[in-house]
């Protein structure tokens, strides 16, 4: 579990990998985000969606 927390840690610390690096991990967590909240709103007013696939994700 430890090994699983430490790697959990160093994916997600900006500090690793410099600044491009850490931008897009920002922005990625923001996207990702976004369409939860997205999913989540349309789950909540009884609305499925079945083709929830990259492809089908526009930024």
């Amino acid at each position: 579990m430890r090994a699983i927390q430490e790697s959990v840690r160093r994916v997600g610390d900006d500090t690793v990998g410099g600044p491009a690096v850490s931008r897009q991990l920002r922005i990625t967590r923001i996207l990702t985000r976004d369409f939860l909240i997205g999913v989540k709103y349309l789950h909540s007013h009884g609305l499925a969606y079945t083709e929830l696939r990259l492809e089908n994700v526009h930024c």
